[in-house]
C-alpha cells in the first residue's frame, strides 16, 4: 500500500504533490522474536530512480536542503508515523529525513525509533514527489530502488543488529497500491 498525500510547498507556480513508499517487513526464519528482538530504532535507506534524481535537479528549491523543502520534511516528520499511513504501522517517531542528491549515489535515508511488534507490519518512506509532481517523461512513473539494507534494525547502544532486503532487487513505485515486502534476517544473537 502506497500512501498519496498531497501537499504544497513549493515556489511560484509549481506546487508540488509528495507521497509515501510503504515497506512491509517479517522474519526470514518465521522467528519474529528472535529477529527483531531488542529492536529500538529502524534505518530505511532507498535509491532515488532517474525521474526522482531529474526532478530535483530541476527543482533545486524543493531539495531538503532548500526553505522549501526544509517545511516538507518538518511535514512529513509528523506523517510518515501518522496512525493512518500505512495499514499496520510500526509504532514509530521519525528521528531524521535525509536525502542524498550529488557527490554519490542519489537516495533517501529516514531513521525511526520504534516500539511494540515488528513483525508483518509497516513503515512509510518519505516524502517523495508523486507522479503528478514528479512530471516524468515519457509517461513513465517515479521509482525507487530497494535493495539489499533497505532497511536496519538497531539495538539501544546504535549497533546494527538485523537487515531486511527483498528477495530480489526491487523497484518501488510512488503512486502504487503495493507495499514492497523486505525480509529480515538477525545479524547478532539476541
Amino acid at each position: 500500500m502506497f500512501a498519496l498525500v498531497a501537499g504544497g510547498c513549493g515556489s511560484g507556480d509549481f506546487d508540488p504533490s509528495y507521497a509515501s513508499i510503504v515497506l512491509e517487513l517479517h522474519a526470514i526464519d518465521g522467528d519474529a522474536d528472535a529477529t527483531f528482538a531488542g529492536t529500538v530504532t529502524i534505518a530505511a535507506s532507498v535509491g532515488y530512480g532517474h525521474c526522482i534524481q531529474q526532478y530535483y535537479r530541476e527543482h533545486e528549491g524543493e531539495a531538503f536542503a532548500s526553505k522549501d523543502g526544509k517545511a516538507v520534511v518538518a511535514e512529513w516528520n509528523d506523517r510518515l508515523c501518522a496512525d493512518d499511513a500505512p495499514a499496520q504501522p510500526i509504532d514509530c517517531d521519525v528521528v531524521a529525513i535525509e536525502q542524498t542528491i550529488a557527490g554519490g549515489p542519489s537516495r533517501l535515508d529516514v531513521t525511526y525509533d520504534v516500539t511494540g511488534p515488528i513483525e508483518g507490519r509497516a513503515l512509510a518512506v518519505g516524502p517523495l514527489p508523486d507522479s503528478f509532481g514528479a512530471d516524468c517523461p515519457g509517461g513513465t512513473l517515479p521509482g525507487l530502488h530497494v535493495g539489499a539494507d533497505a532497511l536496519v534494525g538497531r539495538d539501544a547502544g546504535g549497533t546494527e543488529i538485523w537487515s531486511a532486503q527483498p528477495v530480489d532487487e526491487s523497484v518501488a513505485v510512488v503512486d502504487q497500491d503495493t507495499p514492497v515486502v523486505l525480509y529480515a534476517t538477525r545479524r547478532l544473537p539476541p
